[in-house]
């Protein structure tokens, strides 16, 4: 199980688990948030899942359905695919080391 999702509030905000990490995810409040949500970062990768065993998670992922935009590839940093969230937002999948690279952390 990847996360656990709590309601914090009547407005539908969201509280997300993430392997001992937090994520708030709030609900868009105007029409000019909801306009935004998907491009929140003008299309380019703003939000980043690290993961321990790159190859596992991203084939689980994808045979949940998950549409990766790219194949994976292989950076100083370790091993990375670029996929989009049901609303369009770009995450980079990472496995730092994953590729023999250095470990930043």
């Amino acid at each position: 199980r990847i996360c656990n999702g709590v309601s914090l509030s009547a407005s539908g905000d969201k509280f997300a688990m993430f392997a001992g990490a937090a994520l708030l995810l709030a609900k868009a409040a105007t029409a000019e948030q909801a306009a935004r949500i998907g491009d929140q970062a003008g299309g380019r990768v703003f939000l980043f899942l690290e993961t321990d065993d790159f190859d596992r998670d991203h084939a689980r992922m994808a045979a949940k359905g998950v549409r990766f935009l790219e194949a994976p590839r292989s950076e100083p940093y370790g091993k990375v695919a670029v996929f989009a969230d049901l609303y369009g937002n770009k995450w980079d999948l990472i496995g730092r080391g994953s590729t023999g690279g250095a470990d930043f952390a």
